[in-house]
């Protein structure tokens, strides 16, 4: 939303605030044409009305000013933090946003999620307006787009790059699903991600596209078939599956495996079951992820080992499954992890944080937003707005 349109919405909301006063009686009238005391909400409210007033003429300084003359005369005032952090974004980025509200924050224990919001929602604006990082732009404009906001839909529909469009399929547009399916028949050689995009859209107009390429010659474009043929729910698809299951590539076969689990078909069950009691901590993850939609004890178990495994890559990867049973003991390994020598275990686990972190945790989320890596900022930004609808 630009700045003219957030003002205009805040002072539509102070003003509907208001409405109740115009059906006062004659005797209340006459004292709420008095002037306000001192001190008075009548007061606060009048110097915010200002304010906004000042921000939406874009007298961005004039109105930075005012927001923090009402702060110290009103320290704990919600609404003045809103002005306030408004009118940093609009002077310096979201940085400056940021900064203000920790200002206020001081040393109080709770966070402010409406206000975090809306700095969330900056951060994901400049880093989708930015050229020079593809996927990072992408994520933050998605993030965007699947909070409801038009603008950022309308900025990926302004480019025809493949990325842009296979995010849009991936959102679930229509067009960019059909563009997508005919890129396909015409032979695309980027087959693998245009499956996995399809597959995401929910879509099931995509699936005589993706099943058609269950016989190509990569295993990673069979592999996606299988996911995407998953993520569509194609139960009408298990014989594909099926086949794929008896594919030559133990790559294809364990993702044919773990779609037909996922469809309630356990066909592939022995496969995966052949990899869990392994040795293989590859195979092991492998297994662990395809059955986490039936998390029952032996998966748990399974699950609470790997995040023990003495390679970091697979104690990420086994949080990231163990979070929505167990949140706490995920993060604490990747909280370790995050530390880890390993700068790419460090990213790994600094990226997966995010989604494992819940409301009571916006404090770490917006610490995060302070990371000098820009997908892990953009992520915890994600996180903030999904937890703060």
């Amino acid at each position: 939303m630009t700045l003219s349109g957030c003002v205009a919405l805040t002072l539509s909301a102070l003003i509907a605030g208001a409405a109740p006063a115009a059906q006062s009686t004659p005797a209340s009238r006459t004292r709420n044409q008095q002037k306000p005391a001192p001190g008075s909400a009548s007061t606060e409210a009048i110097l915010l009305t200002n304010g906004w007033a000042l921000l939406s003429q874009g007298l961005v300084d004039d109105a930075y000013r005012k927001a923090n003359e009402v702060l110290v005369r009103y320290p704990r005032s919600a609404a003045a933090l809103s002005l306030g952090v408004e009118a940093a974004i609009a002077r310096g980025g979201a940085s400056n946003g940021i900064a203000q509200y920790e200002q206020w924050l001081g040393s109080r224990p709770y966070e402010e999620p409406a206000v975090l919001r809306r700095i969330g929602s900056a951060v994901l604006h400049e880093a989708g307006s930015q050229q020079s990082d593809t996927q990072v732009r992408l994520e933050a404009l998605r993030a965007l787009a699947e909070d409801g906001q038009q603008e950022a839909v309308s900025a990926l529909e302004a480019s025809t790059l493949p990325a842009n469009t296979r995010t849009l399929a991936a959102l679930g547009s229509a067009q960019a699903v059909r563009e997508l399916s005919g890129q396909l028949a015409a032979g695309n050689p980027d087959k693998a991600r245009i499956v996995e995009a399809l597959g995401q859209s929910r879509r099931r107009s995509a699936l005589p596209a993706i099943a058609a390429q269950a016989t190509d010659p990569r295993d990673e474009v069979r592999a996606s078939v299988a996911d995407a043929l998953a993520e569509l729910h194609a139960d009408d698809q298990i014989g594909v599956l099926r086949t794929l299951l008896s594919d030559s590539s133990a790559f294809v076969r364990t993702h044919a495996a773990r779609a037909l689990f996922r469809l309630g078909d356990m066909s592939g069950l022995p496969l995966l079951q052949q990899l869990a009691a392994g040795d293989i901590p590859s195979g092991r993850i492998a297994a662990a992820e395809a059955m986490s939609t039936s998390p029952d004890p032996t998966w748990m178990s399974l699950v609470r080992d790997l995040t023990s495994s003495p390679e970091p890559e697979i104690r990420v990867q086994a949080a990231r499954l163990l979070a929505p049973h167990d949140p706490e003991s995920a993060k604490r390994v990747l909280e370790a992890a995050s530390a880890d020598p390993n700068i790419a275990i460090r990213e790994m686990a600094t990226r997966a944080l995010p989604e494992v972190l819940t409301a009571s945790d916006l404090t770490a989320l917006r610490q995060l937003l302070h990371g000098g890596d820009a997908l892990a900022r953009v992520q915890a930004a994600a996180r903030i707005l999904t937890l703060t609808r």
